[in-house]
């Protein structure tokens, strides 16, 4: 009887020793660094290298992993989230032993086009067989750092200089198939993110977001002659031919500062060049945006050719003697120095008010190429303007040159919102199944002038860009 109870419970002993040590042997293989180490080898030996980049290269950084799998070959991919950074991992400490089982990580949307977003995991790691690597496996991991909003890349590699190497690829690769490449793109810095209890929370999160991509034809922007011929060659035809006055000794970036009222078609000669311009990534800087032009420049250098468009610039860079920005200031114009001959870069600066930008930055050739005046346009622009705003619509009544007369001293922008108001007026009887079928007369333009002047007085007036002789 004792000796069958012997048997029994050293039976039942070593089952649960059998039991505990598959369960630990089963954890084990769920470990982070255990899975590493299966697929890499002594990790302990291995070196660690990492990077911090703003939160917008989370996509390229994914996109240019995966194509580095596609073209070595990826040994695996092992989908975890940890708190420890990788020098701790392939090390086998962590700060707490939980830490080291795999877990799922979440995920992210990011934009990676006009109106397009894809999910992207937030921590992870890759395994490939790269040259760089020394006949040895290199590990990529790239994660989201929640608190810093930073996007972080870490390579573990058997020696430093191979980590490097491998980081150096993969960023360049980033750089060549950016998501963002060729489109237009609005900068922007959100340094006002609140928290739960209202509180501003420091620091400053940079990001990028696609604007949307106008055809502006060459017969939408309304110039005269000399105008449209300092345009192409200051702009466009410098940069069609960047590369053969590149080898007469030129260097490739340019600038020019556009400045007249408001209304007169600075921002549209923006898109019209954003749409002319071959190949290039149009970054669109405004307001709060202005204080940081080293961000800025950066981004322009990673994505050139590149057109930057600063606008309102008197906000922010205007006379040294009044301005509160003078450290903006000073960044602007370093970087607008510091430049390299070959890079491609078009700078264009929009203002309303001229005399209150620093004298540094709009008189200093090589800085800015030139100032170009958008004016009130002349009697011959006005009617051109109106004529095209007019064309779908019947004018054979249309005294030409009397609603050119009536609408001397306004600005592009009142004369569009004249012919929006004509129409409204004219179209009061009935509207017709087709704008050819609308006959447009002076009285509509002369009752819309009545009253868009009208509503407010003077000032009301010269909101909508009637400029009142003086």
């Amino acid at each position: 009887m004792e000796t069958g109870l012997t048997v029994a419970l050293i039976v039942f002993a070593t089952a649960v020793a059998a039991n505990f040590l598959h369960d630990r042997q089963r954890r084990k293989l769920n470990y982070v660094d255990d899975l590493l180490a299966r697929e890499v080898g002594d990790i302990g030996s291995y070196a660690a290298y990492a990077k911090s980049l703003p939160l917008y290269r989370f996509a390229d950084l994914h996109r240019a992993a995966d194509r580095l799998a596609d073209e070595a070959g990826a040994v695996a991919r092992i989908a975890s989230t940890h708190p420890e950074p990788l020098a701790m991992i392939l090390a086998g400490r962590f700060y707490h032993g939980p830490n080291r089982s795999v877990r799922t990580p979440d995920a992210i949307t990011r934009s990676v086009g006009e109106g397009k977003e894809a999910f992207f995991p937030t921590d992870g790691f890759l395994i490939l067989d790269l040259p760089e690597g020394g006949g040895k496996r290199v590990i990529i991991r790239i994660l989201r750092q929640p608190h810093t909003r930073e996007a972080v890349v870490e390579i573990g590699a058997a020696t430093r200089e191979a980590a490097q190497a491998v980081l150096d690829r993969l960023l360049t690769l980033a750089s060549t198939h950016s998501v963002y490449r060729g489109h237009t793109l609005e900068v922007s810095f959100e340094t006002e993110i609140r928290d739960e209890h209202g509180d501003v929370e420091p620091g400053s999160f940079v990001d990028l977001r696609f604007r949307s991509h106008y055809a502006v034809a060459e017969a939408d922007i309304v110039l005269d002659d000399a105008m449209r011929g300092l345009i192409d060659r200051l702009l466009i035809q410098f940069h069609h031919r960047r590369d053969e006055l590149g080898r007469l000794g030129l260097p490739a970036r340019r600038g020019v500062l556009l400045f007249g009222p408001p209304g007169t078609g600075k921002t549209y000669l923006c898109k019209y060049l954003a749409h002319r311009l071959d190949g290039v990534t149009t970054l669109v800087a405004t307001g709060r945006a202005l204080l940081h032009a080293r961000s800025i420049c950066q981004i322009a250098r990673m994505l050139q050719p590149a057109l930057v468009v600063l606008e309102d610039v008197d906000l922010v860079y205007s006379s040294r003697e009044e301005n509160a920005y003078g450290v903006a200031l000073g960044e602007l114009m370093d970087e607008l120095d510091g430049f390299a001959a070959d890079d491609a870069i078009l700078f264009v600066l929009t203002t309303n008010a001229i005399e209150r930008v620093e004298a540094a930055v709009k008189d200093r050739p090589g800085r800015i190429s030139q100032c170009i005046l958008f004016d009130l346009p002349g009697p011959a622009l006005r009617q051109r303007y109106l004529d095209a705003l007019t064309a779908p619509y019947d004018t054979a009544a249309l005294d030409a040159e009397a609603l050119t007369a009536l609408t001397d001293r306004t600005s592009h922008a009142f004369l569009k919102e004249l012919v929006f108001r004509a129409v409204q007026i004219a179209a009061e009887d009935a509207i017709p199944a087709e704008p050819a079928g609308l006959r447009l007369r002076l009285p509509h333009f002369e009752e819309a002038l009545h009253e868009m002047k009208g509503g407010a007085g003077r000032a009301g007036a010269g909101i909508l860009g009637f400029h009142a002789s003086t």
